[in-house]
């Protein structure tokens, strides 16, 4: 999968456009608190303490992205994304983690998404984020395409018979 490379499209976090929703799970209450903190003048930001409640905060409202810790108790943010994106396929994910022998373990999963590794720069936190963004509106944009080249009839998705195979 071609991800877009995070501060290879510089365009920051603007105020001109709509308010981007960033749902925030990490077991660990003070993570949560202050990575929301960081997150906040540039995102509307809402928080989960695990993966069962961040699946529900999901049903209420769909976030643009979610940027989950790795490892928690009732599961992984690999797992999370992935029941997220079958439902929701244009969330973007990005992974936050402090223990890299997880992201090899499970390499194959983890390329699908963002990865950050904690300690981290904010800034590195924000431009993943927007990666995660663009790449979901990526998404958007090709679904929509597919439901708009869709061929309408059954007759349009018929297969040409084979020339070869033709009597004359």
């Amino acid at each position: 999968m071609n991800l877009p490379k995070p501060g290879a499209h510089g365009d920051p976090p603007s105020a001109t456009r709509p308010r981007v929703r960033v749902l925030v799970v990490d077991d660990d209450p003070s993570i949560c608190i202050t990575t929301a903190a960081l997150l906040e003048d540039h995102y509307e930001v809402r928080t989960a303490g695990s993966f069962r409640e961040a699946l529900r905060a999901v049903d209420v409202e769909v976030p643009d992205v979610i940027a989950t810790d790795y490892e928690m108790p009732d599961g992984t943010g690999v797992e999370l994304m992935r029941q997220v994106t079958e439902r929701h396929p244009s969330v973007g994910g990005v992974l936050v983690t402090g223990y890299k022998d997880y992201l090899e373990r499970d390499k194959a999963a983890v390329d699908a998404f963002y990865v950050v590794l904690k300690p981290y720069e904010p800034s590195r936190l924000i431009d993943a984020i927007e990666c995660a963004l663009r790449f979901a509106k990526m998404q958007r944009a090709a679904a929509r395409a597919a439901v708009v080249t869709a061929p309408r009839t059954p007759a349009a998705t018929k297969p040409e018979p084979n020339v070869a195979t033709r009597r004359r």
